[in-house]
């Protein structure tokens, strides 16, 4: 067996209860808009691309099911993943709160 290592994960929400609050706030009808989010990665692999491969991996996933579009939020006081979102092609649609949380709303068209 390998040296393989769990270093990093990221998850794809589906389900209309991840997206319903986030579609309504930005007066979206799609039904094939899935979040992005769930990020966890070690600290000593940050900075290294790993995310930017994950999200890469989940934009394709959402390709092959047909998804017009990802949302992804993030508080506006993380720096380092309000810049990987921009890598991505995703851009910054409006800052609000969700919940009781801060957050940067990014829309991705896939």
């Amino acid at each position: 067996m390998g040296k393989e290592k769990l270093v990093g994960t990221a998850q794809l929400y589906l389900d209309e209860s991840y997206t319903a609050e986030i579609k309504e706030i930005l007066n979206m009808k799609s039904n094939k808009i899935a979040e992005f989010g769930g990020y966890l990665l070690l600290e000593e692999y940050r900075n290294k691309g790993i995310v930017k491969h994950l999200e890469d991996i989940l934009i394709s996933k959402l390709k092959e099911m047909d998804y017009e579009y990802a949302v992804i939020t993030v508080h506006p006081d993380n720096i380092a993943s309000n810049k990987a979102k921009e890598f991505t092609g995703a851009k910054i649609i409006k800052t609000t709160n969700l919940g009781d949380y801060l957050r940067n709303i990014y829309l991705l068209k896939v």
